[in-house]
């Protein structure tokens, strides 16, 4: 319900009020006095109307609350990245390698005879390498190691000489292989421009 529709302007109200006191043939001192309480209460109630009136015509204001999930903003402290400055890498000179010189003298290796040279050399007869009987004790002996001998052959194939250039250990062992050898090796002599020559050479006795 609206409140305007109550409120009177005020000429219309002080015409009202003259009105009432003219109907009033003789007013008492009293009576006087309760008028005016009367008039002053109904001016008061008139502001009263008028400012309800005046608060009825504004629209109402409309209250935006907000609430921010994410709680009060904190402004960070901005934070400073450390300056990296690069470490100084020593300079380190390089090494010197210097190469010794070379004597002027080198080795020199001398040339063989040209009475040894020989353009075919002697080759071992395989039938002829038989070995000597030897007993258990003695052949036990040679086998843990290599008798090894220098021959010279002669033209016609025989072993001319013959000498030890690794012993067995034993001198009996040793004794034995070369007599044999001499006794019973053969050899295709050796050739120069098709003729039969000397040769050294060595030999294994595989026992």
């Amino acid at each position: 319900m609206q409140l305007k529709s109550f409120v009177l302007s005020p000429s219309t109200l002080l015409a009202r009020l003259r009105a009432w006191l003219g109907t009033q043939r003789t007013v008492s001192p009293r009576g006087a006095i309760a008028v005016s309480v009367v008039a002053l209460h109904v001016l008061l109630a008139y502001v009263f109307i008028l400012a309800l009136a005046q608060h009825e015509r504004e629209p109402p204001r409309e209250l935006t609350l907000s609430l921010s999930p994410a709680g009060p903003r904190v402004t960070p402290n901005p934070v400073q990245k450390p300056i990296l400055v690069a470490p100084k890498i020593p300079e380190v000179p390089a090494p010197e390698f210097r190469i010794p010189e070379l004597p002027t003298n080198p080795i020199t290796v001398a040339p063989a005879p040209a009475a040894l040279g020989v353009t075919v050399p002697a080759e071992a007869i395989g039938e002829t390498r038989s070995l000597p009987a030897l007993s258990e004790a003695l052949l036990a002996i040679a086998r843990k190691t290599v008798l090894r001998l220098k021959l010279l052959v002669a033209p016609d194939g025989s072993i001319s000489e013959a000498t030890v250039d690794s012993s067995t250990g034993s001198p009996e062992i040793d004794n034995l292989a070369l007599a044999w050898v001499k006794a019973h090796w053969r050899y295709k002599p050796a050739m120069r421009d098709g003729v039969a020559v000397p040769e050294s050479t060595m030999a294994l006795v595989p026992f």
